[in-house]
């Protein structure tokens, strides 16, 4: 079996472009950005879900992933995981936040723990929130 150059840059591009935007999300999403998490073990789980993904997605545009519009595109997705990385910090900040207010309010704002993802004290009742 024969594989043209064509080929080779469609797979390339095919393969490159979502797991550098599901890379990119795993480096700050809430569970595995943390630096209790390995850099390997995202990487795994990045190719693991662009392998999973790859079947769902459609066909990419013919482009050299060296060139500049494949530089550009990369960085595209790069920008597009890192955003969809930060909306779910911000989803789990919204919930410590939802359970401090909680816990002020029912006056155990005094019962705190270290939260193990970001290494500063937040209350109990907002890491009850987040799992």
């Amino acid at each position: 079996m024969l594989f043209t150059s064509a080929d080779i840059i469609t797979w390339i591009g095919s393969l490159l472009w979502p797991f550098t935007r599901i890379a990119a999300m795993l480096a700050i999403a809430p569970v595995f950005g943390a630096r209790l998490v390995q850099l390997r073990v995202r990487l795994m789980i990045a190719l693991i879900l662009t392998s999973v993904a790859l079947p769902l997605i459609p066909p990419v545009p013919v482009i050299d992933p060296f060139s500049a519009a494949g530089v550009l595109i990369t960085a595209q997705q790069m920008l597009l995981g890192l955003a969809i990385g930060f909306s779910l910090q911000l989803v789990f900040a919204t919930l410590v936040i939802a359970g401090q207010t909680i816990a002020m309010g029912m006056g155990l704002g005094f019962a705190q723990m270290i939260d193990p993802q970001n290494g500063v004290s937040v209350p109990v009742i907002g890491q009850y929130y987040v799992v």
